[in-house]
């Protein structure tokens, strides 16, 4: 785990990198309240998962059994929004974070 000092270097980036300025939160909040409140690491992890260009960099804020959930979790819902760019992202996340059973993607719809 990162000490307070790096998780607020890390909370920065992800507040510039992948929400430009468009939220409330702060790097103070994000390192305050990171450990105990999944459904702000699941709202982190969208974000940096769509934008953040140092993703591991990034998802080393927050617990690693929770990041390997929500890989899991986000695999079986991709959609067709940027499908290309986010399966290779996923992908990669996937093979990072050594996961053996990701599920099962939901299919491309064929027109």
């Amino acid at each position: 785990m990162c000490s307070k000092e790096e998780k607020l270097k890390i909370a920065e980036n992800i507040l510039k990198t992948c929400y430009w300025g468009n939220t409330t939160m702060t790097p103070e909040y994000i390192v305050e309240n990171i450990e105990n409140d999944k459904e702000l690491g699941k709202q982190l992890f969208s974000a940096i998962f769509q934008s953040s260009y140092e993703m591991y960099y990034n998802l080393g804020i927050m617990k690693e059994e929770w990041v390997k959930e929500f890989i899991i979790n986000q695999n079986q819902r991709l959609g067709t929004y940027k499908r290309e760019f986010l399966e290779a992202r996923m992908d990669d996340l996937i093979k990072h974070y050594d996961i053996k059973d990701a599920g099962i993607r939901r299919p491309m719809p064929q027109y």
